[in-house]
């Protein structure tokens, strides 16, 4: 992408690696499609760091306690292998902190299908504290729109440089890329739209 009318010289911390400029900085102006016009020039607006999310199920009476589990027997993985099309996880969470002797929460998310069907089979096999809770995708939604994903990371055109699969919470994938034009939402379009959280770099202003 180029940017014509950009100052290079006023770009804080300028690095050179091979015999090219890098740095960082914040541009407003007019895109192009593959170039923007700068009408201003400010230093890089550096993003927040998100925080861990919450664990999504309340504690139980009396709150969450320090107790063994078995979430990594050859039963569980088994069980969760055989519902890879409903459910998300196991995924661990520490709701009071990560000291020594602080309770883990193993969370499954249910992407289809009955919760409470889902836990009262899982618990003939889990034993531990467990939180049970809806996600948008299943381990095989996952697995299918990341690798539909890494595809549209080589295709040519299309600005899209990273991607990444449902994390923590069980979706959605984020996909980021340079600008979210119609070429891109065509793309994306057939992966699932409603699975997907866009994060382009050239955002409109107004």
């Amino acid at each position: 992408m180029a940017l014509y009318g950009a100052d290079l010289d006023r770009i804080a911390g300028v690095t050179t690696v091979k015999g090219v400029r890098i740095g960082d900085a914040t541009f407003t102006g007019i895109w192009r499609g593959r170039s923007i016009d700068v009408r201003e020039q400010s230093a890089m607006v550096a993003p927040k760091p998100e925080a861990l999310p919450e664990l999504p199920c309340a504690a139980p009476e009396g709150g969450w306690r320090p107790e063994p589990s078995n979430v990594s027997s050859p039963a569980v993985n088994a069980f969760l292998a055989a519902h890879a099309g409903q459910a998300y996880g196991p995924v661990t969470y520490y709701p009071y902190g990560t000291s020594r002797g602080a309770p883990v929460v193993t969370m499954v998310g249910v992407a289809h299908g009955d919760l409470a069907t889902f836990r009262d089979a899982f618990e003939k096999v889990y034993s531990g504290n467990l939180c049970v809770a809806p996600v948008l995708m299943s381990r095989a939604d996952d697995e299918r729109v990341s690798n539909a994903l890494a595809s549209t990371v080589n295709a040519k055109g299309l600005g899209i440089y990273a991607s990444a699969g449902a994390g923590m919470t069980g979706g959605p994938a984020s996909v980021s890329m340079i600008a979210y034009t119609e070429q891109v939402k065509s793309a994306l379009t057939p992966i699932g739209l409603g699975l997907i959280r866009v994060e382009p770099q050239v955002v409109p202003v107004r």
